[in-house]
């Protein structure tokens, strides 16, 4: 649905692209209203359509959520992972259960695809790692999350037209951009095909008690595992050759996770555009919107014609 946003409602950029889609996420009805409403900014959509009181979108989280039937408990659970609560032991914590009460609550909650799981990234078998205790649960929908992230705390100011509630709420906004961003990434790493590498489909790194390095947004193993991939992702729009050495200064910097010494890493940054920054700055490969979104995008606008 990132990929096919862009062709769908004929937005002028792949930035653009990106932003709508972390507010409207993949849901046709929702297209619908950015295309009767003629909106080309998701800013503008999300200013009439969601935060206004009189927004026909102001309630929908808590409608979605009534029509899936969840439970109390359940719908308590979705606020507080949209809310930044991600570990089951921070849930069971926050609601005052033991952790063994939400097992059941959080299969049934990603059996109905609301959340997700998502589990710390293993270079051997080029996937996350299977079971264990150390997942973290998202909202799946980025409609949801957004709505979670930046209405439902600042619901009663929006309703009193408060101006303080809705520059929280834009503040929020941009922070759920840049988590949607890094999902976009990793939706669309395997298909980019860099440097004609077959590579697997990308996950997020993080340290284990056992294990070292930093966290990684992006990371990824080539198919025939002589290759290793490991990226950061900034949403950021006031892009400079001075801030991105930076950040590229720094991510030399971080710590591996443990490799085999046969692989060759290589690095990367996303940024939502590059401007006129080189494709590789120092080792480090310069990955925007546009090139992130084109060959897909590319796909859809030859089948729509």
């Amino acid at each position: 649905p990132a990929t096919e946003i862009r062709a769908a409602l004929g937005l002028p950029n792949a930035v653009t692209a990106v932003e709508v889609y972390a507010a409207f996420g993949g849901v046709p009805r929702y297209w619908d209203l950015m295309r009767e409403c003629r909106y080309t900014r998701a800013e503008e959509a999300l200013d009439h359509l969601v935060f206004s009181p009189q927004g026909v979108l102001h309630d929908e989280a808590e409608r979605v959520l009534r029509d899936e039937d969840a439970a109390a408990l359940e719908r308590a659970v979705c606020e507080l992972i949209g809310r930044g609560a991600r570990r089951p032991s921070e849930l069971a914590a926050r609601l005052g259960v033991k952790d063994t009460t939400l097992a059941k609550p959080l299969r049934h909650l990603a059996d109905l695809g609301l959340i997700e799981r998502q589990a710390a990234y293993d270079f051997d078998s080029g996937r996350p790692v299977a079971g264990g205790r150390r997942a973290l649960y998202k909202l799946a929908d980025p409609f949801l999350a957004m709505w979670y992230a930046c209405v439902r705390p600042y619901l009663s100011g929006l309703n009193l037209g408060a101006e303080t509630a809705r520059q929280h709420a834009y503040e929020a906004w941009t922070h759920h951009v840049a988590a949607v961003w890094e999902d976009v990434c990793r939706q669309q790493w395997h298909r980019l095909k860099y440097r004609d590498v077959e590579w697997e489909p990308a996950g997020r790194y993080w340290a284990s008690r056992e294990s070292t390095g930093e966290e990684w947004d992006v990371v990824s193993v080539s198919s025939d595992r002589r290759h290793v991939f490991l990226g950061e992702c900034k949403w950021m729009r006031d892009v400079t050759s001075s801030k991105v050495g930076a950040i590229i200064h720094a991510l030399k910097n971080r710590q591996f996770p443990p490799l085999s010494g046969k692989t060759q890493v290589h690095l990367g940054l996303f940024l939502p555009a590059s401007g006129k920054l080189p494709p590789d700055m120092d080792g480090v490969a310069i990955l925007d919107a546009e090139r992130m979104l084109r060959t897909q995008f590319a796909q859809t606008a030859a089948d729509s014609h």
